[in-house]
């Protein structure tokens, strides 16, 4: 089974499913994980430039064993929770030449309900989730 052409999402379904297949969960694992990359690139003014100057939603899946992994699960889809101060801080790091990237916790609204209990909504409202937890994001 070629496993690189697979999505984040099917090869969440497979590992899932074949728990009666150790070798074949070992080997999507390991799939998973060779996906982390290597750099660190999903800042909080890559996330911003997405979501806010964009309008997109964020579909974020984290690295599995993370703080945010535990907290959250595999993925999650939301808009960012952005404070004045915040909001001002990653304008003017975004506009600037070279853009300021940094790395640290972001607050988010979950856009989907199913698969996230309502205290990690308020969690991830107040608390949020760190951008060295993201394994990959994706827009809609």
């Amino acid at each position: 089974m070629n496993l690189s052409g697979l999505t984040l999402d099917a090869l969440w379904t497979f590992a899932d499913a074949c728990t009666a297949n150790p070798v074949l969960k070992s080997k999507i694992e390991a799939e998973l994980q060779s996906r982390v990359p290597a750099v660190k690139k999903f800042t909080r003014e890559y996330l911003y430039s997405v979501n806010i100057v964009g309008k997109k939603a964020l579909i974020i899946y984290f690295i599995p064993g993370t703080d945010s992994f535990e907290k959250y699960g595999r993925k999650i889809v939301v808009n960012m929770v952005l404070d004045d101060d915040s909001k001002e801080e990653l304008s003017k790091n975004y506009q600037s030449k070279p853009t300021v990237r940094t790395h640290g916790n972001v607050k988010a609204e979950s856009l989907v309900i199913e698969g996230i209990t309502e205290e990690q909504r308020k969690l991830l409202k107040t608390v949020g989730f760190d951008t060295v937890d993201i394994m990959f994001c994706e827009w809609e």
